[in-house]
């Protein structure tokens, strides 16, 4: 996460579900729509409602790096896409499957 500051941000975070946050390295701030900004240091998480607008921004010197997992219910209705970047590609099959597992590999 490079971000420093909320200004940094086009827009806030947004959507429907839930949202877990895990801080791997660094720490980050937690801004919301609701409540205070919170820090979260290495080895720290939070969960929350991610219907409420939300964004995280590094507070240490180098980069934070982030775990962040969203759920939402009524994601089966729409394509994964829908949730990507608009610059984001999709890979092919034979990339997604490892080299041991595709037909023809030798096996060990």
């Amino acid at each position: 996460m490079r971000a420093r500051s909320v200004e940094e941000f086009d827009h806030w975070s947004q959507h429907n579900g839930e949202e877990f946050v895990y801080v791997l390295s660094g720490a980050i701030e937690v801004h919301t729509e609701f409540y205070a900004p919170f820090r979260l240091e290495a080895g720290e998480s939070a969960y929350f409602d991610s219907s409420m607008a939300h964004l995280y921004v590094s507070v240490t010197q180098e980069d934070a790096r982030v775990l962040s997992v969203s759920y939402d219910p009524e994601q089966g209705k729409r394509h994964v896409s829908a949730f990507m970047n608009a610059s984001a590609r999709p890979i092919s099959a034979a990339a997604k499957t490892p080299a041991s597992r595709r037909k023809g590999a030798a096996r060990a």
